[in-house]
């Protein structure tokens, strides 16, 4: 099976979520984010990650859940799409799936303007996200929601 068909799987809260394996650039536990007062809402701040300032998601936002802090016990995934890199804040990692081709599901979202993807496995519903689409989002608002310090992370 080729990377490209290999998930990461994570949980936020009670939702289940994927990635694909090659975005991932490593999984440490959760991390002190510096906050931003002018960024945009689903930014929850920035990382230092090798002496470069990295934004991090905030999923529970995106995905309309409950705003929680940032616990020591979460995980923080740093990631890449196309060149940016990104980190997101996570309940708890599952391990890897391989998946087939056919295994995907795929819906549209009006809410959200996107195709939505989604694996059924056993019990549960694994939601598959392109974090390009996000990484573009916020290539277009930064710029005009923040000032130098999130405007010049990339």
């Amino acid at each position: 099976m080729q990377s490209s068909n290999i998930l990461i799987t994570f949980q936020l809260d009670e939702l289940w979520l994927g990635m694909p394996i090659e975005n991932v650039i490593r999984i440490t536990r959760a991390v002190e984010i510096t906050p931003q007062s002018e960024k945009p809402s689903y930014i929850l701040g920035l990382i230092n990650v090798a002496g470069e300032a990295v934004p991090v998601f905030d999923m529970r936002k995106m995905l309309a859940l409950t705003s929680q802090v940032v616990r020591a016990k979460d995980y923080l995934i740093l990631a890449r799409a196309g060149q940016r890199q990104f980190g997101l804040v996570v309940s708890r990692i599952e391990g890897t799936l391989a998946y087939a081709p056919n295994d995907i599901i795929e819906l549209n979202d009006a809410a959200v303007g996107t195709k939505v993807k989604m694996i059924q496995r056993q019990d549960r519903l694994i939601v598959v996200h392109d974090f390009q689409d996000i990484v573009d989002r916020f290539d277009q608002e930064a710029p005009a929601h923040a000032p130098r310090a999130v405007a010049n992370v990339w």
